[in-house]
Formats: C-alpha cells, structure tokens, sequence
C-alpha cells in the first residue's frame, strides 16, 4: 500500500512539473509572437515612411520602446 501511494505520489509530482513546463513554454510562445508582431509592424512602418527618413526613424524608435515596455512587461507576468 505504501509503495502504491508513493508511485501516485511521484506521478503528481510529475504532472505538476509537465505543467510548469507547459505554462513556461505558452508564456515563450506568447512572447515570441509579440516579437515577431512588433518587428512585422516596424517593416510595415518604414516601407510605409520611406519617403521620409526622419519619420521613419521617429516611428521605428517609438516602435522598438514599446517593444521593449511590453517584452518586460510580458517577463514580469511570466514570473
């Protein structure tokens, strides 16, 4: 009897690891889609502004700060 709780035991234990690492994984996920988002939208922005450099550049450095608030932002709510 001992042995069969602890073998129910160890298989929790298991589960609960397989769902950290899922939670772990979707949070990645999540945080290489907004990347990928973020880099398609600052491509769109400077195709869209070529005719002026120096909007171009003001729009894709707005762009990479908000990049980066929300990559922390993604971090903190990961932890």
């Amino acid at each position: 009897m001992w042995e069969r709780e602890m073998e129910i035991k160890d298989i929790k234990d298991q589960l609960v690891e397989l769902v950290k690492l899922l939670n772990e994984s979707e949070a990645q996920k999540l945080i290489l889609l907004k990347e990928q988002k973020m880099r398609e939208q600052a491509v769109a922005i400077a195709l869209a502004a070529s005719s002026s450099t120096v909007v171009t550049i003001h729009l894709i450095s707005r762009l990479i700060m908000q990049y980066y608030i929300a990559l922390a932002n993604l971090n903190n709510t990961c932890l």
